[in-house]
């Protein structure tokens, strides 16, 4: 392993997710907390991208001050791939699920809902499910979703939900081998424990 010339110059930052298209062109996502004295704490996203194989990495856009934070990247072809992002917990944004058929020139199409999504995954073009949570604090209630498409993104229904109040699963990695068959990885975010589920 050798380090890829490319760094973000806060402390608290994080990379969740890499994908690659082929040997040269790959994507990554992440971002990181920024931390205010007047106590109004934002987040920063960064999409960055390589063309080389990892050589050389550029930011195709990254935001400051915005509500959302980059958690996942999902290649479904050379053209089409999503980002998952998670919304601000303190300013109580919500999450959104973005879509380019561009190779992630432009992202026109989006998905958004009262919850902050986590991981993403396609068995064809059309049919995906992704991983969303959500925390209302005041209430005591967590809740942990898993949404699923068959018309490439344009809808999302709710295929299950688990509201455990405080013992909700977070699922953070999901993954399907065919329509019928999936696995998700979650963690409990009182006991702590790692959570590996199979849906048939």
């Amino acid at each position: 392993w050798k380090s890829q010339n490319f760094s973000i110059s806060s402390i608290y930052s994080r990379f969740h997710s890499v994908k690659f298209v082929n040997e040269n062109t790959g994507y990554i996502v992440g971002g990181h907390f920024e931390y205010s004295a007047m106590n109004n704490d934002y987040y920063c996203s960064y999409f960055i991208k390589t063309t080389n194989g990892g050589t050389d990495w550029i930011t195709v856009s990254s935001s400051n001050g915005s509500s959302e934070y980059c958690y996942y990247v999902l290649l479904v072809n050379k053209d089409t791939l999503y980002l998952t992002q998670n919304g601000n917990w303190f300013q109580g944004t919500s999450g959104i699920l973005e879509k380019s058929d561009d190779g992630g020139n432009t992202f026109p199409s989006y998905y958004s809902d009262n919850n902050h999504f986590y991981s993403i995954h396609f068995i064809n073009y059309f049919t995906g499910w992704v991983s969303a949570y959500s925390s209302t604090d005041a209430a005591f209630t967590d809740c942990s979703f898993l949404y699923k498409t068959t018309n490439a993104g344009t809808n999302w229904f709710i295929q299950r939900k688990d509201s455990s109040n405080i013992n909700a699963s977070r699922i953070y990695n999901i993954m399907f081998t065919d329509e019928n068959t999936g696995y998700a990885l979650g963690q409990r975010s009182i006991n702590e424990y790692t959570r590996f589920s199979r849906s048939r």
